[in-house]
């Protein structure tokens, strides 16, 4: 890396500007996210129906039905994270579910250490009716 310049400092995301020397010799710009890392969660009641929330997003100007999802607080383990969502979200505490977090971030952006893993991350773990 040439330089890197902070451009935003912002609640859940920074953005960074590098100069980076390419493989073959060329200087580049690229602009970099950094975020540090979320979780989203597929949690499927004994009933079959998956459970989803409601939730306005300001770029829509509307509502999306989504997945509970949410952030990782610092040092926090991806699988209390995915729990804490459940939990704060739609009153759901875990029992049995299925915790996967891809091991690909997204092109031009670097995300926590554990979505950078090798593999994909499974946690086995039971979900049950709420609180």
């Amino acid at each position: 890396m040439v330089s890197a310049s902070l451009v935003y400092q912002g609640r859940v995301v920074s953005l960074r500007v590098d100069e980076i020397t390419l493989p073959d010799g060329r200087l580049a710009t690229r602009e970099v996210v950094e975020h540090p890392g979320a979780v989203v969660v597929a949690a499927i009641e004994a009933s079959g129906d998956v459970v989803l929330v409601r939730q306005y997003r300001h770029p829509l100007r509307d509502y999306l039905l989504e997945l509970p999802a949410g952030g990782l607080e610092a040092g926090e383990d991806p699988a209390d994270a995915a729990k804490r969502e459940l939990r704060e979200e739609v009153g759901l505490v875990p029992i049995i579910g299925l915790l996967w977090a891809t091991s690909t971030p997204r092109q031009g952006s670097r995300t926590s250490d554990w979505t950078r893993s090798s593999r994909p991350v499974f946690t086995r773990w039971t979900p049950t009716r709420r609180r």
